[in-house]
């Protein structure tokens, strides 16, 4: 199962996508996600440099509703520091398997910075709830730094596509995605949030 999800990761670098409506495969394709709730990592510290306070709406009918509509965010996150280019952004996926979880069946690891990785990789999280525009960040253009401060969503609406990621297995997922400014040999996680998300095929 790991090396399937690695091939499919790995795939979506370098293959052009045929739309949904052209191929629905029963494993992985095209997708849509849906979001749980988002919590604190446990071991959390209220000293994080960057925490979560955030409600997401829910579907009555998940696999459905994503299709036309988005989930909405409430609340705030606050960043105590200016996150910059430094350090990296890691996402852990568990996958659910005889009643358990299966953790870290895909690691991926966004060593372009901490900034740089949410640009590129959750443009409409970025967009809709820092208030920056991805776009004017690309290679070449400003600086990518998010400011210190508080940033508040009030039913913001947000998109979990990740455009360089076309392509994903289907199904359920616990993630954890945390921003780490220390080494591989001394990490230092300055913030990290969990929640259970749901991969649909996108019809």
């Amino acid at each position: 199962m790991l090396l399937l999800l690695a091939i499919v990761v790995l795939l979506t670098s370098y293959c052009e996508v045929e739309p949904a409506t052209k191929w629905i495969n029963s494993f992985a394709g095209p997708w849509v996600a849906t979001l749980g709730p988002l919590k604190q990592c446990p071991g959390g510290r209220e000293d994080d440099v960057v925490r979560f306070n955030l409600l997401i709406s829910q579907f009555r009918h998940p696999s459905v509703d994503a299709q036309k509509m988005v989930q909405r965010l409430s609340g705030n996150v606050t960043v105590d520091q200016q996150l910059n280019n430094k350090g990296a952004s890691i996402l852990r996926a568990a996958t659910r398997s005889n009643n358990q979880w299966k953790e870290n069946a895909m690691v991926l690891k966004f060593a372009i910075g901490c900034c740089q990785s949410l640009m590129e990789y959750f443009p409409d999280f970025t967009r809709n709830i820092y208030k920056l525009e991805p776009n004017e960040y690309q290679k070449g253009g400003k600086p990518c730094i998010i400011p210190k401060g508080i940033y508040y969503a009030d039913e913001e609406p947000v998109n979990w596509t990740i455009p360089k990621v076309p392509v994903l297995p289907y199904g359920l997922w616990r993630l954890q995605f945390s921003f780490d400014l220390g080494t591989e040999s001394n990490p230092k996680r300055i913030g990290c949030f969990i929640t259970e998300a749901t991969t649909h095929p996108r019809l």
